[in-house]
C-alpha cells in the first residue's frame, strides 16, 4: 500500500528512542477465516520508528477463527502474515494500522484482500491515501511520458523543460490537499504522520508547528507527536522563513563581511566547488 511507502519515509526522520509515558489502551483484533488451508497467522506489531524492534506471535486459527487482545500507547503499524517473516511475501501479507477498540479482520480467500474494520487510524489513513491517489497516478503519468521522450531520443534538457511546470503544479496540488486533510482531520493519527511531509516539501517548518499545534489535545500529547515536535524544532533554525544564522566571509581585499551587517538587504548566496564544471 501506499501509505506505507511513508511510513518508511517517516521512520527515516524519526530515529530516536521512544520514551513513552503515555497512557496505555487495549485493543482486541477478532478474525473470520473462509480459507480452511489458513490454519495460523503470524501477528506482527511493528512501529513507526525506524529503531524499535517488532514484536511477533503466532495466532492459531481454530474452526475459522482467531482472536488477539493487548495493550498499546498509540496507533502502531501491524502486519497479518502465513510467514512469520511478513516481509517475504507480500502477497501473503495484510497491513494495517492498530488502534484501541475492537477492530474485525474478515479473510475470504488470501489475506492480500482481507478486510479490515474498527481501527479509526487505519480507516483514517485510507481516507488520506484514496485522497492522495489522483495526484499521485498523475504524477506516475508525468514519469511515463517523460521516460517515453527520453526512449525516443529527446535530450534531458528538453525532457525537464517539457514537464516542469506540469510535475510542479501537481505537486502544488497535492500539498495543498495534504495542508487541508491535516486541518480537517485534527484527531486522525494521519495527519501527524502527513505533518513531516509537508514541512519537507517546501521547508517551511514553522508552518508544521503551526499545522502540529492544530491538532487535537490526544494527538499532541503521544510519543510520535512529541518527536515530530523535536523534528520540526530542530529543523526551524534553518526553515523557510528563519533568521539566518551570522557568518563571515571574506571580501576580495581580505575584509570580513558578516552577514548581519547586510540585513535588510538581498543577499545571494552562490555555493561552487573548483571541481564543479557547471559551477
Amino acid at each position: 500500500m501506499r501509505f506505507f511507502k511513508f511510513i518508511i519515509y517517516f521512520s527515516i526522520l524519526l530515529v530516536c528512542p521512544l520514551i513513552s509515558s503515555a497512557q496505555q489502551a487495549s485493543y482486541s483484533l477478532s478474525g473470520t477465516v473462509s480459507n480452511p488451508e489458513i490454519k495460523s497467522l503470524y501477528f506482527t506489531e511493528s512501529s513507526f520508528f525506524s529503531n524499535v524492534k517488532p514484536k511477533v506471535q503466532k495466532v492459531d486459527v481454530l474452526d475459522g477463527k482467531f482472536s488477539i487482545k493487548g495493550n498499546f500507547t498509540e496507533p502502531v503499524p501491524v502486519f497479518l502474515s502465513i510467514d512469520q517473516d511478513f516481509k517475504k511475501d507480500p502477497a501473503t501479507t495484510k497491513q494495517f494500522i492498530l488502534d484501541s477498540g475492537n477492530i474485525s479482520v474478515l479473510i475470504k480467500v488470501g489475506l492480500n484482500d482481507a478486510l479490515i474494520s474498527g481501527s479509526k487510524a487505519q480507516y483514517d489513513m485510507q481516507r488520506l491515501s484514496s485522497g492522495q491517489a489522483p495526484y499521485f497516478e498523475k504524477l506516475n503519468q508525468i514519469g511515463k511520458d517523460a521516460e517515453l521522450k527520453s526512449q525516443s531520443g529527446i535530450s534531458p534538457d528538453s525532457i525537464a523543460a517539457l514537464y516542469r511546470i506540469p510535475f510542479r503544479d501537481v505537486n502544488r496540488e497535492l500539498l495543498e490537499f495534504q495542508r487541508s486533510f491535516v486541518k480537517e482531520n485534527p484527531t486522525a493519527f494521519a495527519s501527524l504522520l502527513l505533518i513531516p511531509s509537508i514541512a519537507g516539501s517546501k521547508f517551511n517548518f514553522f508552518e508544521a508547528d503551526s499545522l502540529l499545534k492544530s491538532l487535537s489535545s490526544g494527538i499532541q500529547n503521544c510519543s510520535t507527536a512529541k518527536l515530530v515536535k523535536d523534528y520540526i524544532d530542530s529543523e526551524k533554525k534553518t526553515s523557510l522563513g528563519a533568521v539566518a544564522p551570522d557568518f563571515a566571509l571574506s571580501d576580495t581585499s581580505g575584509k570580513a563581511i558578516p552577514l548581519s551587517s547586510l540585513k535588510g538587504k538581498y543577499v545571494l548566496l552562490d555555493f561552487w566547488a573548483a571541481w564543479c564544471g557547471p559551477c
